[in-house]
Parts: C-alpha cells; structure tokens; sequence
C-alpha cells in the first residue's frame, strides 16, 4: 500500500509491505531511505507526551493484502508475510527474491498531489486514510458554481475539499467542534458523490432530513499533512 512517512523534517513516499500491530508500538515494514533493505518505521510518535502520526496511508487494501487473524498480529501482502523473516524485518536472511520485488514495487511508486473520487476504490482510498472521527470543519467557502470545505481530522491531516457541479451541503462553519462527526462515510447515489457523518448511510434517503453532508457531481480532495 503506498504511504507518506515522517521522517525527521521531510516525508518520503514509500510501499507499506505489511503493517504490523502491537498495542505500544505498531509499524509498517517498508524500504529504508536508500530503498536498500526493509525497515520498521512507528506509526505513530509519542515522543513529546502527545500522539501524532507517522505512517499515512493512501491506499486501501487490495486483493493481494492479507489482514490479520486472530492468531496473528500483522497484515500485509501475501508473498511478504509468507516469508517470516520478511515480516521480522531480519534483513540478512530474507530472499533476494523478496528483496526485489519490493523494489521493483518501489520504483513505480508516485503519491498524487489531488484526486477526484470517481468509484467505490477511490472511497475506500480515501477513508483508508482518515474515517473523520473528531473532525470539524474548519472553513467552508460557497458561491453558485462551487463550495469548498476544509475538514480538520485533528489526527495530522486535513482534507480541502472541492465540490462542482450542482454542489450542496448542510455543514456550517466549526461543526464538528464539540464532538459531532463521529464517523463519516461516502458514497454514489444518483451519480452524485456524498460525505456524510451517518457512518452507514447507502444512499441520500439514509440521512435525507437529518444528517450533515455535502455532495456534487465532481469532488476533488488534497490532502495537507501537518
């Protein structure tokens, strides 16, 4: 799965081989800086008394991602984590084989600087990355043609949003602040795309009179990472 890691000042961007948890200290397994030899990197830091993270994922699972049973404490792409030397990142003994196809995966990775959600992968990408759990909105700017929503997720991201075509919402400018948005999900109905902070809403009738949203025919997103 690609990734964003902190590291130091600076973020690289990097292939996620598997994600293991551990409750005070879980972490990704990735290539080094010099894309060389795998390395654990936390994914979260509590360095300075305060939680803030380190790993941000920018992609959902796919096919090949297996996830954890309850007999085991990691995650991650099938060929990896059938090599246990791989997922203990015990460099000297993983396979060459291994060892190249993690860089091959490497190569072709390139986080984008926006994305336009167009499908249920696209959802799951985003929401992979943050469900909005103590969100708040922290601007919101209307005109006919256009409204664009700013989403603090007071976890190190936040999410500009763009919405064109028809744009509505309900959301008004710090809501969100005492605790509102619990969860949040998206979804296609009349092919219109929805956020809402109904976490099981399927379509428009499930939050239709009482739930906060917003949607358009086109929404775009960047992300800010602090």
């Amino acid at each position: 799965m690609k990734v964003k890691i902190r590291v130091g000042d600076r973020f690289i961007e990097r292939v996620a081989y598997a994600d293991v948890f551990d409750s005070n200290n879980s972490y990704i397994i990735a290539l080094d800086e010099n894309n060389e030899k795998l390395k654990r990197y936390k994914i979260l830091n509590n360095s300075d008394k305060n939680l803030h993270y380190n790993v941000f994922f920018f992609e959902s699972p796919t096919k090949d991602w297996i996830e954890s049973s309850e007999d085991e404490n990691f995650s991650g792409y099938d060929w990896f984590i059938a090599d246990k030397f791989a997922v203990n990142c015990e460099n000297e003994k993983v396979s060459a084989e291994i060892l190249n196809k993690c860089k091959e995966m490497q190569k072709n990775v390139r986080i984008e600087d926006k994305y336009t959600i167009k499908n249920r992968k696209d959802v799951s990408d985003l929401l992979y990355l943050t469900d909005f759990h103590d969100a708040f909105v922290k601007d919101i700017a209307k005109n006919k043609d256009e409204i664009n929503i700013v989403l603090d997720t007071t976890w190190d991201i936040i999410i500009h949003f763009t919405l064109k075509g028809n744009p509505k919402t309900n959301l008004t400018l710090n809501y969100g602040c005492y605790g509102e948005i619990f969860s949040s999900t998206m979804f296609i109905d009349n092919q219109k795309i929805y956020w809402t902070n109904e976490a099981n809403a399927k379509s428009f009738k499930d939050i239709e009179g009482y739930g906060r949203y917003f949607c358009a025919d086109t929404v775009t997103y960047t992300v800010e990472i602090l």
